[in-house]
């Protein structure tokens, strides 16, 4: 009597007669949620950059910016994985140094009020105040107006009131220096004949000289 097939569960038979099929259904469904899982996920990050910040440089106040060199040192690794630190130029390590700074211009100011005047020569205006004064050729009018530009106001005042009669009629020969201090000179006139009076010149603001004073020869 032949043996007896064994007959399989209907489900179980099902599943053997279309193994292929279910076999592509399967590897279809994980395709597709594996693709699912890939739209879905969100994307990385971009690696946050640092970006290196200046070293501030201080600058002096003299008219033109005064700039820091800065620099870093880059670490490079050898062959044998050692480390080098980068050597800045001129032997110093640790970057390079700053570049010399212009130096400071002081401006003094002595004051703030006019600068004394040097007094000129005092000799060129007694001079030609001798000529004038011993010029009386062309009258009084004429004498005073040769005088007045030379003379302090006091003196010329004076003047005006002269007999031109007591000037003795000369010429004019040379001056010399009497007594002086730093204000006022006083000298004695000349002519041919001898010394005719002696003045006394003063210095003025702006440096130049006056006379102030005029007097009878002294013996």
């Amino acid at each position: 009597m032949a043996a007896e097939t064994k007959q399989l569960h209907p489900a179980l038979q099902y599943l053997k007669d279309n193994v292929v099929v279910i076999s592509l259904v399967v590897i279809v469904a994980v395709s597709i949620v594996i693709f699912a899982f890939t739209q879905n996920a969100p994307a990385a990050k971009p690696a946050a950059s640092v970006a290196p910040t200046a070293v501030p440089t201080a600058a002096l106040d003299t008219g033109a910016p005064v700039t820091g060199a800065t620099s870093t040192s880059e670490a490079t690794e050898d062959h044998s994985g050692s480390t080098a630190s980068s050597t800045a130029p001129g032997g110093s390590q640790g970057g390079a140094q700053p570049s010399p700074s212009p130096t400071a211009v002081e401006h003094v100011v002595v004051g703030t009020g006019p600068q004394g005047v040097s007094a000129k020569d005092w000799r060129p205006y007694a001079e030609e105040f001798s000529k004038a004064w011993v010029n009386t050729a062309d009258g009084k009018d004429a004498w005073l107006t040769r005088l007045k530009p030379m003379v302090s106001a006091d003196l010329y005042a004076g003047f005006t009131r002269t007999d031109l009669n007591s000037v003795p009629a000369a010429t004019y020969r040379s001056i010399t220096l009497a007594e002086e201090s730093l204000a006022s000179k006083t000298f004695r006139a000349y002519s041919m004949n001898g010394q005719m009076f002696e003045g006394r010149v003063s210095v003025q603001p702006d440096g130049t000289w006056i006379v102030d004073q005029v007097g009878p020869p002294k013996k």
